[in-house]
């Protein structure tokens, strides 16, 4: 992929550069006599961005999900479009994913209404998620009333970006309740 977008890249700035090649001496008030002959004409620019594009970094292996965001991990906390558990719809809020498929993922519910009276959630801690969500106190369903289970299908694509990843205490907290992180 990235041979090809050099490639295409390559041939572009070719063209670009071929066509305005005169008056881009111009502007850098260069002689044309005083250039070598090598970088005369707009191959060397070519070869130049094609060899760039061969040597850009690789910023990570994970694979990208369909919103082009990295695939989230179990364990970690990600903001997305939360199904309601009726079905009619969703609200963007964050969630900690439990389990990863290849479409969809299983995640628990987060709030930030305060339900420090209701033992079907706990409070967890959110001082390293990245963005201003990390300033307000935030719970995770645990529970369900009726005592089915509290996890939400999430689609894949529903998902934006990663908050951060749960903690060494919010994970012993799950695992007392019941809730295992793979």
């Amino acid at each position: 992929m990235k041979l090809a977008i050099g490639a295409v890249l390559a041939i572009v700035g070719s063209a670009v550069v071929h066509a305005f090649w005169p008056d881009l001496l111009g502007w850098l008030s260069v002689d044309a006599d005083t250039v070598p002959a090598a970088l005369r004409g707009p191959s060397a620019i070519a070869v130049g961005i094609f060899i760039l594009m061969l040597f850009m970094p690789i910023r990570d292996n994970r694979s990208r999900t369909m919103t082009g965001v990295f695939r989230p991990k179990e364990g970690e906390y990600w903001m997305g479009r939360v199904p309601y558990a009726d079905g009619t719809g969703g609200k963007d809020r964050p969630c900690l994913i439990l389990n990863v498929d290849k479409f969809v993922c299983d995640a628990l519910y987060i709030t930030s209404q305060d339900k420090s009276q209701d033992r079907c959630y706990v409070q967890i801690d959110n001082s390293q998620w990245s963005g201003r969500l990390r300033s307000r106190d935030s719970w995770m369903r645990i529970a369900q009333r009726d005592g089915s289970s509290p996890t939400v299908q999430v689609p894949m694509q529903n998902l934006r970006r990663r908050l951060g990843r749960v903690s060494a205490q919010d994970s012993a907290d799950l695992e007392q309740h019941g809730i295992s992180i793979r």
